[in-house]
């Protein structure tokens, strides 16, 4: 599973283009593909590509994913493990 960032995913369906050449020049991922993304702020978001060219890639979101952020997040993170 690869998960790409992309801050503004809630209002701008398309991939930074750091992200979107990772995705499609070295991934070698096209349209179609399902893809995983974050928002940085603790929401996850499945995804297909919906559109490519040259350094874009737009995505269709498929689902939301909510994270609750609390004591499991931040085990699973390291934080709070001795």
């Amino acid at each position: 599973m690869h998960v790409f960032y992309a801050p503004d995913i809630a209002i701008n369906p398309e991939l930074p283009e750091e992200e979107a050449g990772h995705c499609l020049r070295v991934l070698r991922l096209s349209i179609g593909d399902e893809v995983t993304l974050t928002d940085g702020i603790g929401n996850f978001y499945k995804a297909v590509i919906s559109a490519t060219g040259g350094k874009r890639c737009q995505v269709k979101v498929t689902e939301t994913i909510p994270q609750e952020k609390g004591v499991e997040w931040l085990s699973a993170c390291g934080y709070g493990t001795n």
